[in-house]
């Protein structure tokens, strides 16, 4: 894993690690002693969780392309069939492909 994107996601999973402690205090306030400031709290909170969670989700993604492209150009660059330059998208249907053939014929009639 690259360096940078390593540190930066330690220090963005402790900010999730404390983000959550924060709304297990304030949502514990409210339910077992109903405090509905804690209520408000734990609510604005769990916004910025989500926040925390999808930048994390973000650096992850990014970090995973990272390697994958250090794998492929450590592994791919050799020559031969591909030559390190395919991509990781799924195959495309062709425009003018015959439809497919169910799996299985129907069944017998009134089945």
């Amino acid at each position: 894993m690259t360096g940078n994107n390593a540190e930066a996601g330690i220090a963005k999973f402790q900010q999730l690690k404390e983000a959550f402690e924060a709304v297990h205090e304030d949502a514990t306030k409210f339910f077992e002693k109903g405090n509905k400031a804690a209520a408000v709290r734990a609510r604005k909170k769990l916004l910025e969780l989500r926040e925390i969670a999808q930048e994390m989700r973000k650096l992850i993604q990014e970090t995973k392309h990272q390697i994958e492209e250090e794998h492929r150009g450590a592994h791919g660059s050799g020559g031969g069939a591909g030559g390190g330059a395919t991509t990781s998208k799924a195959p495309q249907p062709l425009g003018n492909a015959a439809p497919m053939m169910p799996l299985h014929p129907p069944g017998p009639p009134g089945y």
